[in-house]
């Protein structure tokens, strides 16, 4: 729905991920912002979720926000945790963005 309000949202691009095999977000620095909404869970159990932050980092443009909606962990949760519950830490996800180039901006 989100792309038929173009007068709301302006120009978006929805895309669909194939993981494992195909985690490339969009071409680099070709994107203002990207959401991601429950995801990060997924990319943990697969061991993937260094791949996927990397991708977003080089799709964005610099100055770039990447948004990311996930249910929260309580704070000091382990990852097998994390992996078994679908439930992350906000400060494995901040670690996790930081070591792919993200800078923390801000959260609610």
């Amino acid at each position: 729905k989100i792309t038929d309000r173009p007068d709301l949202y302006g120009r978006v691009t929805v895309r669909h991920l194939n993981p494992p095999h195909e985690v490339v977000i969009a071409p680099a620095e070709s994107a203002d912002m990207a959401l991601t909404f429950r995801n990060v869970h997924n990319w943990i159990l697969a061991e993937q979720e260094h791949e996927f932050f990397a991708s977003f980092y080089a799709a964005l443009k610099p100055g770039g926000i990447l948004g990311v909606v996930e249910h929260r962990a309580k704070p000091g949760t382990s990852v097998q945790v994390m992996k078994d519950s679908g439930y992350v830490t906000e400060a494995y996800v901040k670690e996790v963005a930081a070591a792919a180039g993200f800078e923390f901006v801000e959260s609610s």
